[in-house]
């Protein structure tokens, strides 16, 4: 009998195989981050990882940029991004967060994000994706990132 992942939990848009890999997974406090992020280092030691991290001013308060502390030691890149209800950070939280992470990158669009992340992204890497089940469920954003995956990954 096999074990599947719960959806949005660790999820692997598996289709693409071993060379790029884009993962779901909807932590919201900094210890599910953690311990998601650690998961992925023990299993994937040698691959870079990318993590698409949602912020919310209104969502998550303190918890962004406590992630983003946590984030800032265990991934390679970190791309900020807004909710996918559109609600966006204060001036004052953008510094915060910048100022814990010099080296990522804000777009504010979710889907220009993940189109980032992907054209960026190195063969074995590995993109994050950050975010409440909900959104993830509803699989618009996951689906676009998945399209312009194959699109990157597809045979010329």
């Amino acid at each position: 009998e096999q074990i599947s992942p719960l959806a949005g939990y660790m999820e692997f848009l598996e289709e693409y195989g071993e060379e790029r890999k884009i993962m779901t997974d909807c932590a919201q406090t900094p210890s599910e981050l953690h311990d998601l992020l650690l998961s992925i280092k023990w299993h994937f030691p040698y691959n870079d990882v990318t993590l698409v991290l949602r912020c919310s001013e209104n969502y998550e308060g303190k918890n962004t940029l406590k992630m983003a502390k946590i984030a800032a030691k265990m991934v390679n890149r970190i791309i900020f991004t807004s909710d996918s209800n559109g609600s966006t950070l204060t001036e004052k939280s953008r510094r915060e967060l910048m100022s814990c992470c010099p080296k990522a990158i804000e777009i504010e669009d979710r889907k220009k994000a993940m189109e980032y992340a992907i054209n960026n992204c190195k063969p074995s890497e590995i993109i994050v994706m950050q975010g409440v089940k909900s959104s993830i469920d509803k699989r618009g954003v996951v689906n676009d990132a998945a399209a312009m995956l194959k699109a990157v990954v597809a045979p010329q």
